[in-house]
């Protein structure tokens, strides 16, 4: 079984990297990088989620039909999730076998706040206030300095993103993440069941919007129980 692994906004594959060692034997972890940061920070940022879907989809989508697969997306990761399940169902390739989207509204829920439109000092208030961005990075600018344009580029996706309606819900069960501390209500965590013509099963975790990472052992045993030990479901 593949997990294919999407970051929330700034983050780069290397925020999974640490989740080896924790997922069973059976589980292959691939996460993704995206273009602008890690190995590819010399590429230009996306302008659409649409444009990420579409280079996701080409760098997996030689190896879909192969074997297993699910796919788990934080925050902004499990709007590019959904929106690449949406592409591999109409590409006709073989389906997850598991959505897990942690930390989002379900996506007809559209970001109300233009936050990428933040001048500077606004907008590093605003993104440290929600727990992810590691403190150290105040103390280097130079760090700090390459490091906004990529989260400000991510969040004017995230905030200019068109939900579409008119399309066939996804064949594949959805497993719904969420922090108990995190300012999204539970009315917008519910309504991911209404994207799915299977089972949507919902699981709360102490902890804020980052709670992947205050809880990372227990995230990680919950994904490896619903992959590999389905029977025995639960935190």
């Amino acid at each position: 079984m593949k997990l294919i692994c999407l970051p929330y906004a700034g983050g780069s594959a290397a925020i999974f990297n640490g989740w080896k060692a924790s997922l069973l034997s059976e589980i292959t972890l691939e996460n993704v990088e995206l273009a602008g940061r890690g190995k590819r920070y010399r590429e230009n940022f996306y302008t659409s989620v649409f444009e990420v879907v579409e280079d996701i989809y080409s760098i997996i989508h030689k190896e879909l039909d192969d074997s297993p697969y699910a796919i788990f997306g934080h925050s902004m990761g499990s709007l590019l999730a959904f929106e690449l399940g949406h592409k591999i169902q109409q590409e006709k390739r073989r389906i997850p076998e598991a959505f897990f989207f942690s930390g989002k509204a379900a996506p007809n829920f559209l970001n109300q706040e233009n936050v990428h439109l933040y001048e500077k000092e606004r907008f590093i208030k605003k993104i440290f206030s929600l727990g992810g961005t590691p403190a150290e990075l105040m103390k280097y600018k130079v760090l700090l300095d390459r490091y906004l344009p990529i989260i400000r580029a991510d969040y004017k996706i995230v905030e200019t993103y068109k939900f579409q309606d008119n399309r066939p819900l996804l064949n594949t069960p959805f497993y719904i993440f969420y922090g108990d501390e995190d300012t999204i209500t539970l009315d917008k965590i519910k309504a991911w069941e209404n994207y799915t013509s299977k089972s949507c099963e919902w699981f709360k975790f102490d902890g804020n919007h980052f709670f992947i990472k205050q809880q990372e052992r227990l995230v990680i045993n919950l994904i490896n129980k619903i992959l590999i030990d389905k029977p025995n479901v639960g935190i």
